[in-house]
């Protein structure tokens, strides 16, 4: 949680489920999660938009998103199949796993929400504050870990020098998980300042009315 006019962490913690940061008293969130699915064939144009801009060494990070169909089915390759006849593309098995998690947004979200609920991605984050360059080291590497906690400490300087798990996470969270937290985070305040930027400028609907779109902190 932060404190948007000192632009300090006030405390940290995890919430089990979407209801529950929901009833969070945020007055904006910002969810590393796709909002607004696509069953046609294509691809967001968000999800391409980051892509290009992280550039090939990070563009990865940028999980194809599921088609709304797809995430009916607990069965990987039934998804796939599913997912393959809606959009032309068959999704990895790291984007399935986080299927359930995905669902859940997609279930609670309605457009009305969306002034309130915003989708990010923690690359992005760091890409603004690293300057418009993407960070290359992984976040699962020390060098990276360390490289992500210098620029969110520009941001947070409240922020402990060495990078590590505040006690109360610890044995809920991973470092890494964190990090990207904490990225989203400073894209949150960003939007509750006025000083965000949405990809693309003008956003495709979904089938439910969804603007299919990423915020990050403007430059």
């Amino acid at each position: 949680m932060l404190d948007a006019d000192r632009g300090t962490i006030t405390d940290a913690f995890v919430r089990r489920t979407f209801r529950d940061v929901l009833d969070s008293p945020a007055g904006v969130i910002c969810v590393d999660i796709p909002i607004g699915l696509l069953d046609r064939p294509g691809q967001r144009s968000c999800d391409v938009e980051a892509r290009r801009m992280l550039g090939r060494g990070r563009a990865s990070s940028v999980f194809p998103s599921p088609s709304r169909r797809a995430l009916a089915s607990a069965d990987y390759r039934r998804a796939s199949e599913v997912n393959f006849e809606l959009t032309g593309r068959r999704p990895s098995k790291q984007s399935f796993n986080i299927s359930p998690k995905v669902r859940e947004v997609d279930e609670a979200m309605k457009p009305g929400m969306q002034e309130r609920v915003r989708e990010a991605h923690p690359e992005l984050s760091f890409w603004s504050l690293n300057e418009g360059v993407a960070v290359p080291p992984s976040k699962k590497t020390k060098a990276g870990r360390d490289h992500r906690w210098r620029l969110l400490r520009v941001v947070f300087p409240n922020l402990v020098r060495t990078a590590e798990l505040p006690t109360e996470l610890r044995g809920l969270s991973q470092m890494d998980d964190y990090v990207d937290a904490l990225a989203c985070a400073w894209t949150a305040l960003c939007v509750a300042r006025g000083n965000a930027r949405r990809i693309p400028s003008e956003p495709e609907l979904d089938e439910r009315g969804l603007r299919m779109e990423m915020w990050l902190p403007g430059r």
